[in-house]
């Protein structure tokens, strides 16, 4: 039997009810976050928290954010659910009738979870480079928003050519980051990744990585992964070592372990 919470109110999945005007469905109005639970505590959870925040005021949504509110609920849904170690989205979206002009911006939140590793673990990925849709740079860039097509549409693209996934562009043709990821490279020895003001989303990982290494923001070119020694992926829930760019095999993990020596010291 499977759990989920709507407004703070826990049910069975199979009784959750959403109205066919659901604005998160019609028109993407929302945004989510993905947290780590790991033997039930939540990881990160100050970074996850001051995302939501800014993502809440972006979008003019009325929500009455408590901290200890969302993370008590979490792991509710956790125990009701029978899991200890879990990967919880969240699902926040204008609860309002209304077309592209919303009636209110009154905010509803929808929690989910399934069952996660206890430990960050490195995996090994595959890359390439999907050119077919550019990211635009806008206030709206940095948010983990319900309208998710230029990713959706970047995984196809790598797993018809036999890829994890796609390396993404942003309007003037830089590297911004990939298909569920956040990037981070090393060149001549130095640790980089895509400025927040190239159009990259504002990952909890990749702020929790700037913390505790010394990383250059800057606009990437192509030719600087081409030419790198290294390529990390972080999202909220992985470490990733790229071990092949467009064909071309990667044989170093240092900076990768290093990053998942940390974060598992954290948790």
């Amino acid at each position: 039997m499977q759990y989920i919470s709507l407004n703070y109110k826990i049910s069975e999945t199979k009784d959750l009810k959403l109205s066919f005007e659901n604005r998160g469905f019609l028109f993407g109005d929302g945004f989510f976050e993905t947290i780590k639970v790991t033997n039930n505590k939540i990881f990160n959870f100050k970074m996850h928290s001051k995302r939501i925040k800014k993502s809440l005021n972006l979008l003019c949504l009325d929500f009455d954010f408590c901290e200890e509110k969302i993370k008590n609920n979490i792991l509710s849904l956790t125990k009701k659910n029978k899991i200890t170690s879990a990967s919880v989205k969240l699902v926040f979206f204008r609860s309002s009738e209304g077309r592209y002009f919303p009636k209110t911006n009154n905010c509803s939140i929808l929690i989910s979870c399934k069952n996660n590793n206890p430990n960050f673990l490195l995996n090994d990925v595959r890359i390439n480079t999907f050119y077919d849709i550019k990211k635009s740079i806008n206030f709206l860039s940095s948010l983990k928003s319900l309208n998710s097509l230029t990713y959706v549409m970047s995984a196809i693209s790598a797993k018809k050519q036999g890829y994890d996934e796609a390396i993404i562009f942003n309007e003037q043709n830089f590297v911004i980051e990939t298909t569920s990821s956040n990037l981070f490279f090393v060149l001549n020895d130095k640790l980089f990744t895509p400025h927040l003001n190239q159009g990259c989303v504002e990952g909890t990982m990749r702020e929790l990585i700037i913390n505790y290494f010394n990383v250059k923001e800057i606009k990437v070119k192509m030719d600087d992964l081409i030419n790198s020694q290294e390529i990390i992926l972080t999202n909220s829930l992985s470490i990733k070592s790229v071990t092949e760019l467009n064909g071309v095999p990667l044989n170093n993990s240092q900076y990768a372990n290093r990053f998942l020596e940390k974060v598992n010291q954290l948790i």
